[in-house]
């Protein structure tokens, strides 16, 4: 099964069609069009990374699938070289060393070393690899992505401190008010809301504007459940589509 993204004048068009075989289809550009064609397992590769850099080395381990928590990729060591390889080339993956301040592509010797490196905790020393702007764009017109449910978290436990950014504001109420009665209690009067310019939910991806909303939060004392903050509920359907807020997975 091959996955066809079609990016045509301005226009878009995603359908999904069956191919016979292992081949794959990076993109192929042209003056006019952007024609990228994914199988499913370069659809894999990008939509691993769309969140943050991963070690490289880690899509070749044999526990894949526990390591990503999500059905893995399918591919066998060469299909896997050879389709990280047209990734590459075509600009939509880049990758990042240790100690190096500039993202590059890599060739295929490069791949292979990198797939080789030990297998260490994410954030370790290695390779790393993500999208590029051109592999986010891709990405985005086959996922669909509803940005007004993305939310972006910065928690920081030990300093019991915390940041929440979003596009809609009352969304961003919404989730706070989650976790405030599921995971931690929020000091209501330690909430500060900003609304924003540009910003990034991604680091490939710019939206026009949104809100943030910073705040304390600490454990819940024993025996006592946190109350809501402002009257904000959390329906099954909200929380639903805010785990899914891109069709592809």
């Amino acid at each position: 099964m091959s996955l066809v993204v079609r990016l045509l004048s301005g226009s878009l068009g995603c359908c999904v069609g069956a191919a016979q075989g292992s081949g794959h289809g990076v993109a192929q550009l042209g003056k006019q069009a952007m024609q990228p064609r994914l199988t499913r397992g370069e659809y894999w590769l990008l939509e691993t990374v769309v969140d943050g850099a991963w070690p490289l080395c880690f899509v070749a381990r044999t526990n894949a699938e526990e390591v990503f928590n999500k059905p893995g990729h399918g591919l066998e060591r060469a299909a896997l070289i050879e389709t990280l390889e047209s990734l590459f080339a075509s600009g939509l993956l880049e990758a990042h060393r240790h100690g190096q301040a500039a993202a590059m592509p890599l060739a295929r010797t490069e791949i292979i070393a990198a797939l080789e490196e030990p297998s260490h905790a994410r954030g370790a020393p290695g390779t790393l690899y993500r999208l590029t702007a051109q592999g986010g764009a891709v990405w985005e017109a086959f996922a669909m992505p509803d940005w007004k449910a993305y939310l972006l978290r910065e928690l920081d436990e030990d300093q019991g401190v915390g940041a929440f950014t979003a596009l809609d504001r009352q969304w961003l109420q919404e989730d706070l008010e989650h976790f405030s009665v599921y995971e931690h209690a929020v000091a209501r009067d330690s909430v500060q809301w900003e609304r924003l310019g540009r910003w990034q939910p991604t680091y490939w991806k710019e939206l026009p504007e949104g809100y943030r909303v910073r705040f304390r939060f600490g454990p819940t004392p024993s025996g006592e459940e946190p109350s809501p903050l402002d009257g904000f509920g959390c329906g099954y359907g909200r929380c639903a589509q805010r785990e899914s807020w891109y069709r592809w997975r």
